[in-house]
């Protein structure tokens, strides 16, 4: 009777493909967010100057609160900066 050898796990290769991974899937969500920012004229309206959100959502007629959302994930990923 053999016994089954069970592969020995490389955790340094395990950890870089676990962090393609996770660099990959926050490109995906975030190239969705990018759409709707340029398609809102979102970033076009940033780019005039700070703005609290309440400003952006009035010149760019879009909900406050969604708006909130869009702006918490584009900072989060590091495309804008707040000051809170």
């Amino acid at each position: 009777m053999s016994t089954a050898q069970v592969p020995t796990l490389d955790m340094t290769k395990l950890n870089a493909f676990v962090g393609q991974f996770v660099t990959d899937l926050g490109a995906a969500v975030h190239a969705g967010m990018v759409v709707i920012g340029e398609q809102l004229g979102l970033y076009k309206a940033l780019a005039e100057g700070p703005m609290s959100s309440k400003q952006l959502a009035a010149k760019t007629k879009t909900d406050e609160r969604y708006l909130r959302e869009w702006l918490g994930s584009q900072a989060a990923g590091g495309y804008i900066t707040y000051d809170d």
